[in-house]
């Protein structure tokens, strides 16, 4: 997320889309305004906003299209739909698209100033999360390789082991052929050694 905060602001009328620009620049956001859906979606493909203003009703395409496919274009981009003709059905559609925000002309300012930075600290959260998850599988990675390395020493130390139970047997046969018998059972212990039968 940029430190200032871009807002897409998407609407036919050129009344609400200066005022709304004027206002989110004296927040310290950085709007971005686009009289149609078209022009919007082009726009979030080459720079994803923080936050999507839609107007519900566009001339060349309905703002719920537009919510749609800035949600494939940008699935972090939350988006707020804004209408004058408000319905159960829109508003249950808007929800099932991804939208974060629903509301009706004339909304509250207040209540729209607090829906965008309810939505901005979820991002956050989201981005910190997804942070810690990376840190998280980073560090499982470097112990899965750590105790990789420490069964694979293991598993070389045991076929040297094999290796030297090997030699020390045929070492036994050799003595045996020449006469002569380790003490211990394991001439590598403490105290082996051979004798002569004669």
């Amino acid at each position: 997320m940029t430190e200032k905060p871009g807002i897409l602001i998407v609407d036919d009328d050129p009344d609400p889309r200066n005022i709304l620009s004027d206002i989110f620049k004296a927040k310290g956001f950085m709007p971005i305004a686009m009289e149609t859906g078209k022009a919007a979606l082009e726009r979030v493909k080459d720079e994803p906003p923080d936050i999507a203003l839609i107007d519900l009703k566009l001339e060349d395409m309905s703002g719920l299209e537009v919510l749609k496919e800035i949600k494939k274009l940008s699935p972090c981009t939350e988006c707020i739909v804004l209408t004058g003709y408000a319905s159960k059905e829109s508003a249950i559609e808007a929800t099932n698209l991804g939208a974060y925000g629903y509301l009706e002309k004339p909304y509250d300012m207040n209540q729209l100033l607090l829906m965008i930075q309810r939505a901005i600290e979820k991002q956050k959260t989201e981005e910190e999360l997804k942070k810690h998850r990376k840190h998280l599988e980073e560090l499982v990675k470097e112990r899965t390789t750590e105790l990789q390395k420490i069964i694979n020493l293991m598993s070389g130390r045991e076929m040297r082991m094999a290796g030297l139970k090997k030699t020390i047997k045929k070492l036994r046969a050799q003595l045996k052929e020449a006469g002569l018998e380790p003490v211990a059972d394991d001439p590598l212990k403490e105290g082996g050694r051979v004798k002569s039968k004669t």
